[in-house]
């Protein structure tokens, strides 16, 4: 399965297990990636929170 970067639109492979909250790379621009939903598959900008 694949998905869009929402920075640069490029195609990122993802397995079907992920889970939420999991972390992807994007290969092309170099962006973290966070799983946000599973149904339907979903993708966001990954923001480290400060603590």
């Amino acid at each position: 399965m694949s998905v869009n970067c929402v920075i640069c639109d490029s195609e990122v492979q993802v397995e079907q297990d992920l889970s939420v909250g999991e972390i992807l790379d994007c290969d092309e621009c170099g962006v973290e990636l966070e799983v946000t939903s599973q149904a339907p598959f979903a993708i966001d900008v990954f923001e480290e929170e400060e603590k």
